[in-house]
């Protein structure tokens, strides 16, 4: 009995819901990589929702309770609104143009 309290830890399961599609519902994911302490969902995700996520921790004798749910985190969103465009400088041939990029992406990677 003491070996298994002291089993090796063979993955976790991230439980993630998107908060916004009107059901209560956590989905999981099962990660085999036990160094891994950050995960990056590729699809499913919709931009403007927003998620919480559990997560357990498995041995081979099972899996831990899952932890506290994390805060609401907003996808990333449309970028914000560059500044106006402004005439900068004419010839009779050509017209060039400007504006201002604050830089936001939405939060995008």
């Amino acid at each position: 009995d003491s070996q298994l309290r002291n089993a090796p830890a063979v993955g976790w399961r991230i439980l993630l819901d998107d908060v916004d599609d009107g059901e209560d519902a956590f989905e999981e994911t099962v990660i085999y990589d036990t160094t891994a302490t950050a995960f990056t969902f590729t699809s499913g995700i919709i931009t403007g929702h927003k998620y919480r996520a559990m997560l357990k921790v498995c041995t081979i004798v099972g899996c831990s309770a899952e932890s506290d749910i994390s805060a609401f985190k907003l996808a990333a969103s449309p970028p914000e609104q560059p500044a106006p465009v402004y005439a900068l400088s004419s010839t009779d041939t050509n017209l060039v143009i400007a504006w201002g990029f604050s830089g936001s992406n939405g939060g995008a990677p």
